[in-house]
C-alpha cells in the first residue's frame, strides 16, 4: 500500500460495548497503516471517549441525526 491510505469509516450510535472491539478488529485484520474514522451520531455513553483511545479518529454530531 505504498503511498496509499486506507479509511474504514464506522457510524455509532451509543455502541460503547462495542465499539473498542471493533476499532481494534479493523487494526488486527489491516494493520496499522489503515485509518479507522468512527463518526459518533450524538451518542449520550462513552462511544467516542473509547474509539479515541483505541486510536480511531472519531467526529462527533452534538446530537442524534439518524
Amino acid at each position: 500500500m505504498e503511498g496509499k491510505q486506507i479509511s474504514i469509516i464506522v457510524p455509532v450510535f451509543n455502541e460503547e460495548k462495542r465499539i473498542g472491539s471493533v476499532v481494534e478488529g479493523v487494526f488486527n485484520a489491516l494493520g496499522n497503516e489503515v485509518q479507522v474514522v468512527v463518526v459518533d451520531d450524538g451518542s449520550e455513553d462513552d462511544s467516542a471517549r473509547i474509539a479515541r483511545e483505541k486510536g480511531a479518529r472519531v467526529f462527533e454530531h452534538p446530537y442524534n441525526m439518524g
